[in-house]
């Protein structure tokens, strides 16, 4: 009795001392991807791009009319996404598509920057963390190189992921944020940053005490 006992009384300092939000979509990353010319919403999964068995491309070396896909992963019940985009003054911004998810309202970049440069998007729930296309920019020249990285939002909340119920969901860390460039200097952003114990697996230990 006193050996359970000590048991739960570990359990319940693990639990007090744990950060103070196992947040909902606190996990979740911008995954970019790159490819030449025009392509359909799910052409990155149709081609194997799943962060597992197929990494992004993150290198926009000799593309002509390169399109940047704007990719989530690691979330869940996630229904809404805000952040900004940078790249160089140099480049020839054409314009964004987002209307990836059924349902989508919202705004695109109109040029670099944390303001210019933010995106705010609503859509249906989607639930898992399967990776998923938000959206699209496109380019018809990347003079001088350099790359297109996700940047903190002016707007309220910064970068951040909206929940499903219409909540501000948690804040994506600069972590987690993908970057494309030209030649080196690419990051996918497939795997969050740090992996807090989840839900499910503090539900599997206390269910040793009941």
């Amino acid at each position: 009795m006193l050996h359970h006992l000590a048991r739960l009384c570990l359990l319940m300092a693990l639990l007090l001392s744990a950060p103070a939000s196992f947040a909902l979509n606190e996990n979740t990353t911008i995954v970019l991807h790159a490819r030449d010319g025009f392509a359909p919403c799910d052409d990155p999964q149709q081609h194997g791009i799943d962060c597992v068995s197929g990494l992004p491309n993150v290198d926009l070396s000799g593309m002509q009319m390169p399109w940047v896909y704007v990719m989530l992963r690691n979330y869940e019940h996630i229904g809404g996404l805000q952040c900004a985009f940078d790249w160089p003054s140099t480049w020839a911004y054409f314009g964004a598509v987002w209307n990836c998810q059924g349902h989508a309202l919202g705004h695109g970049p109109t040029g670099p920057g944390p303001i210019a440069g933010t995106l705010g998007v609503a859509f249906d729930c989607v639930q898992g963390g399967a990776l998923i296309t938000v959206g699209q920019l496109i380019f018809t020249s990347t003079v001088g190189g350099g790359c297109v990285s996700v940047i903190e939002s002016g707007f309220g909340f910064g970068t951040h992921v909206g929940n499903c119920d219409g909540s501000d969901g948690a804040a994506i860390s600069p972590a987690n944020r993908g970057r494309v460039c030209v030649g080196v200097g690419g990051y996918d952003a497939c795997w969050p940053a740090s992996t807090p114990v989840e839900s499910a697996t503090w539900g599997a230990i206390k269910s040793q005490y009941r």
